[in-house]
């Protein structure tokens, strides 16, 4: 994983927040045709009042009506990202899904970590070529607050890429972590890359 400081300016994490907002509650109490529109594109999750994941496979963020729209299409196009999906991926990289949002609550249960590429999937594998390694799949991760390592949020285990033996469920689920998982610590405007076969876990920030 890679942690990009201030990629964003605190007027822009606070557009991003503003405009998730206003997606809330246009999902939850809307009742005109754009409202209907997200409800069905966004698919939101609750967790009382509180809207914390949409889908991924559909671009509705992009699709709100400006200004709300405006911070995501900048996050995908932001010079500091594209340059680095270029050594990463390589040239002609894509929009794979998304983007979507992902939020958490305090006291929310936890999830186990998942993915290092099992079951194998080609589109995620790492690929090395004339002194060259690129992945297929990279999660962009733009933090729209603070999280630090007690705080929930990414957690991976560095160099899980490489591994040829199952996880200890102990690790999977962070009972017993053996010291290997790292839990970045992130604040508002940050981004974090992560590559789709680590052992990772995610419930912070918008992808």
């Amino acid at each position: 994983h890679l942690v990009i400081p201030n990629v964003l300016t605190p007027e822009e994490v606070k557009a991003a927040n503003d405009a998730l907002d206003y997606l809330a509650d246009r999902c939850a109490d809307g009742t005109d045709e754009e409202s209907d529109f997200l409800r069905e594109t966004a698919q939101p999750r609750w967790d009382g009042d509180t809207l914390v994941r949409t889908r991924n496979n559909a671009p509705f963020l992009l699709k709100l009506k400006s200004p709300y729209c405006d911070p995501f299409r900048k996050m995908i196009v932001h010079a500091q990202i594209v340059s680095r999906l270029q050594v990463m991926c390589g040239k002609g990289f894509r929009l794979d899904h998304g983007p979507q949002f992902i939020g958490g609550l305090k006291g929310t249960l936890r999830h186990a970590l998942h993915g290092a590429g099992e079951p194998h999937r080609p589109y995620v594998s790492y690929h090395n070529q004339n002194g060259h390694t690129h992945v297929g799949g990279v999660t962009v991760t733009y933090n729209l607050a603070d999280a630090g390592p007690d705080d929930g949020g990414f957690a991976c285990v560095p160099g899980s890429h490489k591994s040829r033996y199952p996880m200890p469920d102990g690790v999977r689920t962070m009972e017993n972590d053996m010291g290997v998982v790292a839990k970045p610590n992130v604040k508002a405007g940050d981004v974090l890359f992560f590559m789709d076969n680590v052992f990772r876990f995610v419930q912070a920030g918008s992808e």
